[in-house]
């Protein structure tokens, strides 16, 4: 379940944080991140497959969420561009559902066409946002250039905490913010961070 990268993840989440989780799933971090935050921050939780996100709204029910006004689920793509996507899945996992054609998959894939959006286009103007996961099977760098024009993105050397992997660093929030931000990208998931606390 993740045990190496939670931990992480649950150390900037404050009260008043503004969290976007991308490729959502059914909802592991958007519950851990609501739990904290509830109608002090907002929350942004992103999944594509329409099937996942039944189970998303289902975990937002759970957990008293579901008529959070600071709580947002959104069922579409998030990409470089708005239009329209192709998502592929197997209907037999929860999980693993991506934008690129995997030949092997053989019959048993399933692809379906949704609506792209990018988070340029969907956040409010002027929101400044604290902490960003993504787990969106490859896709990552496609997100992160939907986000442009409210961030810098510059590839870095180095590592997070629990991984060798690569990370990319956003320099500044938008130009009229003084706040800092990092995102880790470990293996499928990017994690922005800001409040200007060091790596």
């Amino acid at each position: 379940m993740e045990a190496d990268i939670l931990p992480v993840f649950r150390r900037f989440l404050h009260s008043k944080s503004v969290i976007l989780d991308i490729g959502a799933n059914f909802g592991l971090y958007t519950a851990i991140s609501a739990s904290l935050m509830r109608r002090h921050g907002r929350l942004y939780s992103f999944e594509a497959n329409p099937h996942t996100f039944e189970l998303l709204k289902r975990t937002l029910y759970a957990n008293r969420l579901a008529h959070n006004p600071n709580v947002v689920a959104v069922n579409a793509l998030i990409g470089e561009n708005t239009g329209r996507g192709t998502l592929h899945y197997l209907p037999q996992f929860l999980g693993g559902a991506t934008m690129t054609d995997i030949g092997q998959w053989g019959e048993a894939k399933r692809s379906i066409e949704l609506d792209m959006i990018t988070i340029d286009e969907f956040l409010p103007g002027g929101l400044m946002v604290d902490l960003v996961k993504i787990d969106v099977e490859g896709h990552e760098p496609f997100v992160i250039r939907g986000m442009k024009r409210r961030y810098a993105v510059l590839p870095t050397s180095g590592s997070s905490s629990s991984s060798s992997k690569p990370f990319w660093r956003i320099p500044s929030m938008p130009t009229s913010s003084p706040r800092k931000s990092t995102v880790w990208v470990c293996e499928s998931a990017a994690y922005c961070r800001a409040r200007g606390s060091s790596c």
